[in-house]
């Protein structure tokens, strides 16, 4: 039995290799008891947050329109809480 060929991109060198585009989105801030500024990055679906006690994180694969109603609610922890957060892969980024 013949072994399979390798894809072009595992024989390219690693200076040659393009690496994903790191996700840096506008952090607006947020007047919140419990978020002090979010962000997201529509092409990576990446909602960044960063929390009044100093944590910052990432969500992955987060919707548009999950963003823009954490955005548009009265309590944006009571939001965070129910509709985001264990429902979406988290990153934590700092203390």
């Amino acid at each position: 039995m013949r072994p399979k060929e390798l894809p072009d991109v595992w024989r390219m060198s690693p200076r040659a290799f393009v690496y994903p585009k790191m996700s840096n989105p506008k952090i607006i801030p947020i007047k919140s008891s419990h978020i002090k500024a979010l962000g997201y990055d529509a092409d990576s679906r990446e909602l960044h947050i960063h929390f009044n006690n100093g944590t910052t994180g990432i969500h992955h694969d987060v919707p548009a329109q999950v963003y823009y109603d954490l955005l548009d609610s009265n309590s944006k922890g009571k939001h965070y809480h129910k509709n985001i957060k264990g429902k979406y892969p988290w990153a934590k980024t700092s203390a």
